[in-house]
């Protein structure tokens, strides 16, 4: 389970009973749990795999808001929970995973407790202030600059999932991801070739 928990003065025992509240689901990869016609109701934590938010646009192109890999506890949609009406948000998984929902009815207990309710607070900002981040990476950073930030904290993603779902995510057509990232590996070479020269 997330490691934070502890920082809220959560105990090991406490945390196994929180986590044998919620629902273990493992879905194959693929498979839509979320959509725009529904209202979100459930905290879900990420125990394995990986996952995606995404929208339709009225031309029918999905386009990835943000990612959800192990370790993660999240909502299917922050805003579609706060104003407890639909969204355009959808959520899928892109790879088999593990999932262990929960309901905002089975949490009633401990969000009477003061830990708990600071604890799943302070993540429901997180995500608000994520969607900020990325909204600002976008107005102000170059798409290499976007690439590079996305590579160097979620590089694994690149032998895990298609690549167009990251391309999507970072505003750019799979073709701009490819060639970004091949004139970014050109240039490594480059330099190690300047660090080490060829026959040595």
């Amino acid at each position: 389970m997330d490691q934070n928990m502890y920082d809220y003065g959560i105990s090991p025992e406490e945390i196994g009973d929180f986590i044998n509240s919620g629902k273990v689901n493992k879905v194959r990869a693929h498979k839509i749990l979320f959509h725009q016609d529904m209202v979100c109701n459930s905290w879900v934590y990420i125990k394995s795999g990986i996952a995606r938010q995404f929208i339709i646009t009225p031309e029918g192109r999905s386009i990835t808001k943000s990612f959800a890999t192990s370790g993660q506890f999240m909502l299917y949609s922050a805003t579609s929970f706060i104003l407890q009406k639909q969204t355009e948000t959808c959520f899928e998984t892109l790879t088999d995973c593990e999932i262990i929902e929960f309901h905002v009815s089975e949490l009633e207990y401990y969000l009477g407790r003061h830990r708990y309710k600071e604890y799943l607070n302070n993540i429901l900002m997180e995500l608000v202030l994520q969607k900020d981040d990325r909204e600002s990476l976008f107005q102000k950073d170059a798409a290499a600059t976007r690439v590079q930030q996305f590579t160097e904290s979620h590089g694994d993603f690149f032998n895990r999932i298609p690549h167009y779902y990251i391309a999507s995510y970072l505003g750019i057509t799979p073709e701009t991801l490819s060639r970004i990232r091949s004139m970014t590996n050109y240039g490594k070479q480059k330099l190690l070739h300047r660090i080490i020269p060829v026959g040595i």
